[in-house]
């Protein structure tokens, strides 16, 4: 049942994202998916890839959740500071969506490893996510998840 639902949701036959790009590392997780450090295995250009398990698409809306998702992911590429998705893969045991890959890591990270700002660090920084906010805003979506987690440094 699932499987048929989600065909028709992407539309595409489903294609083993191990077949083109090789799993390292886990980079980090989140309550949809692990996101892997993954390696294309002709170009050797490394990505993230968030990988969501079919197991936790139960229901229509959750999947329609997945679409969602990747509808604006896609329709926000192209600008600079919004990582961008470059393919997806869907096959019998999950969704992999290939990303930009961040390697600076996690704003979250930076504020703990820093520890204290100045005044002029601490507005800069929150110039640059109110930035990333309204751009995103502009395009008609609502980002329904800021926190310093969800901010990564290319």
């Amino acid at each position: 049942m699932r499987d048929s639902l989600f065909n028709r949701v992407f539309g595409r036959p489903m294609e083993d994202v191990q077949s083109t790009y090789v799993f390292d590392r886990e980079l980090g997780y989140g309550q949809s998916g692990i996101t892997y450090l993954v390696t294309h295995k002709e170009t050797k250009q490394q990505f993230a890839c968030k990988s969501i398990s079919r197991h936790k698409l139960i229901n229509h809306n959750d999947i329609e959740d997945v679409c969602c998702e990747v509808q604006i992911m896609y329709h926000l590429t192209g600008h600079r500071d919004i990582v961008e998705l470059k393919a997806v893969y869907e096959d019998r045991h999950s969704v992999n969506l290939i990303m930009e890959l961040c390697v600076r890591g996690e704003l979250s990270a930076r504020i703990i490893t820093k520890g204290n700002y100045s005044e002029k660090e601490a507005a800069n920084l929150c110039r640059q996510i109110v930035k990333v906010v309204i751009i995103v805003i502009q395009w008609g979506v609502m980002h329904r998840d800021l926190k310093p987690k969800t901010f990564l440094e290319a």
